[in-house]
């Protein structure tokens, strides 16, 4: 909580370094920009996402349908595939092999020409169909001789690898010769099952890159057909047909992305990948588009919002003036009024017509001024009024050293006729009378009011004829100590006029006690007089008017005391009574133990 209260101190402080107008304009241009500028990047968040979604959804759905597309194609030609393996005359082909002359192969190669050209001729994706038997020899082929495939062994018998590790009734593979896809297909005899050849359909690639080429032409994406292995299937750009894709991480994504998307790093550049299974075969259709593309209509609205909040900030820096003007010009002539009237120019007065707080402050400080005004009028008659009274007074007291000078006159004189009554009481009233000359606001030590305090008890002591006794224990560590002046004399004579006076039957008894408590002064006066009740305790201590009885010291009463001990030291210190009818009264008066001038200053 400290570390908290500090920061926030801390913070106030670096904010009220800056002028109110400034504060006000940023606090107005905070608390309404801030809740624009969030809802702005949010709308603009979730209206990018949208687009990027919509977008992906967009090229997903052509994807799609163009992989279902493909897909019924392969089906097609895959179940075509199976029909001609099971047709008589391949099969008789096959399994006669070795019985066919050239003459009678010839003759098989033309009837099978003359139907499968019956069977394709809607169909322009098979170009070429060749049978091999099972030492991969040609036993015969469909197909415009300029475009007949032509496999070296080693691709031949990869193609055958291919087919006989497929599991599915045919075996698509890319090979890069004439743009050539191939579906290989193992035959078998319809009797027996066993293997008797292989039936290879050669795919024109141009015929399948055109159908999704078509379907994303507005849009700046690279299209491909990938199998399983990585291997390139079909592309517009026959560089790369048949050829395995280098990119690992790609390939990963690929076979682990499971909703159609995933974004990659591709030539340098953030692409966002979009992907479709071909059914029935091992290829998948890739879209390849860079990010940017989804962002072409988040920019258009990022300029739309940047002009949107521009208008706004340029709307609340006007408000914010007009606002911040509105409580500045009051607040200036405010403090404008105030240093005029602390050049002494007690006309200043607010001319303010407003219905706001600052009018209620400017019409409340036109009347402070007035009564101000009044109030100094008022002290400098009161002022020219003492002034008179003092000169009065000045003019009709006698001089307290011509009194102090003649007492010890009369003190010698009652030396010299051996009166020592009247040269103590002489003596005494002597010190009294001086000590009073000095002002009643310093503090003395308390060795010095202990003296005063001792000169009263002796005039007193003759005045009653010894009917009371005095005890002081003093603490001589105190002696040194620094307090208020004349604070025990009254609480001494309030003893003897209130509690001692009234005693008939037995002698009265004063206790004076002065010791330290830690850092606390601490003195009580006990006495054995009449005692007091609660409600006189209370008269004592809060009783705002001064003693004016006869027969009194001075002027001063137990409320000043307690009164001034508070206003010096603090309401923790005073005086406390503790009492008991016809028993006794003990004040106990309780001050900081002020050692020196410096604490005597620093406590006042």
């Amino acid at each position: 909580m400290g570390m908290i209260k500090l920061m926030k101190d801390k913070a106030v402080l670096f904010i009220r370094s800056t002028r109110i107008g400034s504060r006000l304009i940023i606090l107005f241009l905070v608390s309404f920009l801030l809740p624009i500028l969030l809802c702005c990047l949010v709308l603009f968040k979730q209206s990018s996402d949208t687009m990027f979604n919509n977008i992906n959804k967009m090229i997903s759905t052509v994807n799609g349908q163009t992989a279902v597309y493909l897909g019924s194609k392969m089906q097609k030609i895959i179940s075509d595939g199976v029909e001609i393996s099971y047709s008589d005359i391949i099969q008789n082909v096959l399994n006669n092999f070795d019985q066919y002359d050239p003459v009678a192969l010839h003759t098989a190669q033309a009837v099978f020409d003359k139907d499968m050209k019956k069977k394709f001729v809607y169909n322009d994706m098979v170009t070429e169909i060749s049978i091999y038997t099972s030492d991969l020899q040609k036993a015969t082929m469909y197909g415009p001789y300029a475009y007949r495939f032509h496999p070296t062994q080693a691709e031949l018998a990869y193609i055958v690898e291919k087919c006989e590790e497929s599991e599915r009734s045919g075996v698509l593979v890319s090979v890069n010769a004439s743009n050539s896809i191939i579906l290989c297909r193992q035959i078998t005899d319809k009797k027996s099952w066993k293997p008797i050849g292989y039936l290879v359909m050669r795919i024109d690639e141009n015929r399948v890159s055109e159908v999704f080429e078509d379907t994303l032409s507005q849009i700046d994406a690279r299209s491909f057909i990938v199998d399983q292995d990585g291997v390139i299937v079909s592309s517009k750009y026959t560089s790369e047909l048949a050829k395995k894709i280098e990119k690992e991480t790609f390939l990963q994504k690929l076979q682990e992305a499971q909703d159609g998307t995933f974004p990659v790093i591709w030539n340098g550049r953030k692409q966002i990948v979009n992907y479709a299974q071909i059914m029935g075969t091992d290829w998948r259709i890739v879209s390849i588009v860079p990010e940017s593309f989804f962002r072409v209509d988040s920019k258009q609205l990022s300029i739309k919002l940047g002009i949107t909040v521009s208008v706004c900030i340029l709307f609340s820096i006007v408000i914010s003036v007009v606002v911040a003007s509105s409580i500045l010009s009051p607040v200036n002539h405010i403090i404008h009024a105030m240093k005029e009237y602390e050049d002494e120019n007690s006309d200043s007065i607010i001319q303010d017509v407003g219905n706001d707080e600052l009018t209620f402050m400017s019409h409340t400080f036109n009347q402070m001024i007035l009564r101000l005004n009044q109030m100094i009028a008022d002290i400098r008659g009161y002022e020219v009024q003492k002034r008179k009274l003092e000169i009065q007074t000045l003019q009709a007291q006698i001089n307290p050293h011509f009194l102090a000078n003649t007492l010890n006159m009369i003190a010698s004189m009652a030396a010299a006729k051996g009166e020592t009554g009247i040269e103590n009481i002489a003596n005494s009233l002597v010190d009294l009378l001086r000590d009073c000359i000095q002002t009643d606001d310093r503090f003395v030590a308390v060795e010095d009011e202990i003296s005063m305090l001792q000169s009263y008890i002796n005039i007193q002591d003759y005045r009653m004829f010894g009917k009371f006794t005095v005890q002081m224990q003093i603490d001589p560590q105190i002696l040194s100590c620094r307090m208020p002046h004349l604070v025990l004399q009254p609480i001494v004579e309030n003893s003897i006029i209130h509690g001692i006076l009234s005693l008939k039957s037995k002698r009265g008894q004063i206790s004076i006690k002065g010791y330290r408590e830690g850092d606390m002064l601490c003195f009580s006066v006990t006495d054995n007089g009449k005692g007091m009740t609660e409600d006189e305790i209370g008269h004592i201590l809060f009783e705002e008017k001064n003693n004016q009885e006869t027969g009194r010291f001075n002027s001063i009463g137990v409320s000043n005391i307690n009164k001034r001990l508070q206003l010096l030291f603090g309401s923790e210190y005073g005086l406390s009574i503790s009492s008991s009818v016809n028993l006794y009264t003990t004040v106990l008066v309780r001050m900081p133990a002020v050692l020196s001038d410096s604490e005597e200053l620093n406590n006042v």
